[in-house]
């Protein structure tokens, strides 16, 4: 899917821009205004398929071919052996005396694309040499780290996301943690379309005395947010959108554009890298600053996360790596991100 804004001194100018670059098949997701009274109209365009899923040459050939019995052999049992494939070799990173070659190792294990690994190996001197310094070093130079004000006041954020990502229980680790602070806290759910998704934050409020309330539209959201003191911390949880359907596209953003509402991306790791690279400039329509990463102890490449980061110019806020409401919330940092990135060394070593 390609993702293009327009800004344009009409919206109908901004069409006539959109069907030139993008062709007739362009879908409008959504429009505002920017602060010079332009209109800025967010225009998608699935693209198509330009190769085919498997290579010819993989469907021909017989290479790897089980051995083929008849159906007497099968049935007096007699057939062949058929062995079960071989899994892959685990990728291994060669060892290096320097930090930087020991650095550029861990991007290439963790299958990070070839064009943002050089630029992380990008560095203006050298690097530490104490354990992950040399790859925290790097990350906190070219990477983003800005955790959520969860101790402001009147601080508001929509999680969004793809379905399955984790948003909800994301919700609820936010309001346990400023619970156990003893900071008050406001739960909003429009995950009314997916079986039991209201109910699965309703049981987590009750548990920690947090109000929840529910919004279906926008305007019903943006009613119940009016109701609302301006000093009060509003967690909203959205449903989950499908990044290549247009309409949960344009009714994700129709729902998240609410004044003084952070939408914060919500990504689980281990994903291919090139799909977070799409994540990012599908979902880029919203002005997007941060991202919260889950399911960082179920992955093991961390690939994806650095594409999604890069590509869509986001700040790392949080990072969740246990499926417990009252577990871990703990903001990213440079140094943080290294040790996950290295311990896939350790790991094998205690193997």
């Amino acid at each position: 899917m390609h993702v293009r804004s327009i800004t344009a001194k009409t919206i109908q100018q901004a069409m006539s821009q959109a069907r030139d670059l993008l062709g007739d098949d362009a879908v409008m997701l959504s429009t505002s205004e920017n602060a010079h009274g332009e209109v800025v109209a967010t225009f998608a365009l699935e693209r198509a398929q330009e190769e085919p899923l498997f290579p010819d040459e993989w469907l021909d050939s017989n290479d790897t071919a089980l051995p083929r019995a008849s159906l007497d052999e099968l049935l007096d049992g007699k057939a062949p052996p058929r062995e079960a494939p071989k899994p892959a070799p685990r990728a291994e990173a060669p060892r290096h005396d320097n930090q930087a070659s020991k650095a550029e190792a861990a991007l290439r294990y963790h299958q990070i694309p070839v064009q943002q690994a050089e630029q992380l190996l990008h560095y203006p001197g050298p690097l530490p040499s104490e354990g992950d310094a040399a790859l925290a070093a790097l990350f906190a130079h070219h990477l983003r780290f800005d955790p959520l004000p969860l101790a402001e006041e009147g601080w508001r954020t929509m999680l969004i996301g793809p379905p399955g990502v984790g948003k909800t229980i994301t919700a609820a680790k936010i309001a346990a943690r400023s619970v156990m602070e003893g900071l008050p806290v406001h739960l909003i759910t429009t995950d009314t379309q997916r079986a039991g998704g209201v109910e699965q934050l309703a049981a987590f409020a009750k548990v920690l005395s947090v109000p929840l309330e529910v919004a279906s539209t926008r305007e019903e959201l943006r009613e119940l947010l009016a109701t609302y003191d301006e000093r009060d911390r509003i967690i909203i949880d959205s449903g989950g959108c499908n990044p290549y359907q247009f309409q949960e596209l344009k009714n994700l953003g129709a729902m998240a554009r609410q004044p003084g509402v952070e939408p914060v991306l919500v990504c689980a790791a281990g994903s291919a890298p090139q799909e977070a690279m799409e994540y990012a400039g599908v979902f880029s329509f919203l002005d997007i600053e941060r991202c919260i990463l889950t399911r960082m102890d179920c992955a093991r490449y961390y690939g994806s996360v650095i594409a999604l980061a890069m590509s869509g110019d986001l700040a790392f806020s949080h990072v969740t790596h246990s499926p417990k409401a009252m577990g871990d919330f703990d903001p990213l940092t440079p140094e943080k991100l290294a040790e996950f990135f290295t311990n896939y060394q350790r790991d094998r070593l205690a193997a």
